[in-house]
């Protein structure tokens, strides 16, 4: 027998978009994809941007959880998949430096999101 486990966050997302009235008109979508984030998993700050695991046999380095991201992508495609094209917006970034996403490192990209976000709810 195929079961699927909901997440809190999955089961939120599924009453929300049952609940709300006129949810195309009253949502907005931002994704972040951190491009190299593969690259930067054994960094103890990346725990905040991504579950973090350990590969399986004798090194058993620290890895982007291959699960957590399949099921982000499923997320992120029924989100896309309900809200008009004008109301998702994608970004990516480098991480770059050791601290992750660093505010005055990152800032033009922070403030193209803000921007953005500005543009879209105002």
């Amino acid at each position: 027998m195929l079961f699927s486990i909901e997440t809190d966050f999955e089961r939120e997302l599924h009453l929300g978009f049952q609940s709300a009235p006129h949810q195309n008109r009253r949502s907005l979508a931002f994704f972040r994809t951190i491009v190299d984030l593969k690259n930067y998993a054994s960094l103890p700050v990346s725990q905040k941007f991504a579950e973090i695991s350990c590969s399986e046999g004798p090194d058993e380095k620290p890895q982007l959880d291959e699960e957590c991201q399949r099921r982000m992508t499923v997320i992120k495609d029924k989100i896309v998949k309900r809200l008009p094209p004008k109301q998702s917006v994608n970004s990516s970034i480098l991480w770059k430096y050791d601290d992750g996403i660093n505010t005055y490192l990152h800032k033009d990209y922070l403030a193209s999101v803000c921007q953005t976000f500005q543009s879209k709810v105002t």
